[in-house]
């Protein structure tokens, strides 16, 4: 561990590693990590998981997804390397 007590460390910031995976730098890490994260929000992303349903396509669902997925997006890019807390 990094961190063992990374939610009480100051100079913590979102998506800092907490641990050194095997075969992999911790820095190296956090920067996979986020680019998953960056992945998983594109726009391509968010639009292929609110219209792409086996389940058919309704306003609510498609509002809620849609919504649901605009608000994280905002969060992990605004979040990024910020102070827990701020």
């Amino acid at each position: 561990m990094l961190s063992p007590t990374w939610w009480l460390d100051e100079n913590y910031r979102y998506g800092d590693p907490i641990f050194t995976p095997k075969r992999m730098d911790p820095e190296r890490f956090a920067q996979k990590c986020f680019e998953a994260k960056k992945n998983f929000y594109s726009w391509k992303s968010i639009g292929s998981r609110v219209l792409g349903t086996e389940a058919g396509i309704s306003p609510f669902r498609t509002g809620i997804v849609g919504l649901a997925n605009i608000i994280s997006r905002r969060e992990v890019f605004r979040k990024q390397a910020r102070a827990l807390g701020t």
